[in-house]
């Protein structure tokens, strides 16, 4: 019997559907744990083996899906850079030094309920709205960064 071959965006959309019975593992870093060179790639590598994880890092949020996306947030500013999608690396570009950092963000973010909107600044007429990202985890990691926790 031949097995059916699913589309990749229906696996997708089906593992979406799923995220919100999916654990997330949540963490808040102080500057002294981590830099974000090396959370970049902790996180990429974590998304790349499906776990859904959130991290916290002075004004920025990193967060990976089952379904291999991975995005840094700027929560003060709303907004954001897809690191990842469905597992391969997208462009970004990122200076670090010892005291300070910068990132060439792609666009804004929004939160609202259990979707996550994205505008790309190349096309802010046309929005992304993503069903099944940990919404949720995510708010609860941006108040404990503003409450300095």
């Amino acid at each position: 019997m031949k097995k059916e071959r699913v589309p990749k965006f229906l696996q997708a959309m089906r593992a979406r559907q799923n995220q919100s019975t999916i654990s997330t593992t949540e963490s808040v870093l102080t500057p002294a744990q981590a830099n974000l060179h090396d959370e970049v790639e902790n996180i990429c590598r974590l998304a790349s083996e499906g776990e859904c994880r959130v991290i916290g890092f002075n004004q920025l949020v990193f967060f990976s899906t089952q379904t291999r996306d991975v995005w840094v947030l700027d929560w003060e500013d709303e907004l954001a850079i897809c690191l990842m999608k469905d597992g391969l690396r997208q462009p970004c570009e990122f200076g670090e030094t010892d005291r300070q950092f910068a990132i060439r963000w792609r666009g804004r973010y929004h939160l609202e309920g259990g979707l996550f909107s994205y505008i790309d600044n190349k096309t802010p007429t046309h929005a992304q709205i993503i069903g099944g990202y940990p919404t949720d985890v995510i708010r609860n990691t941006i108040e404990r960064l503003r409450e300095g926790i």
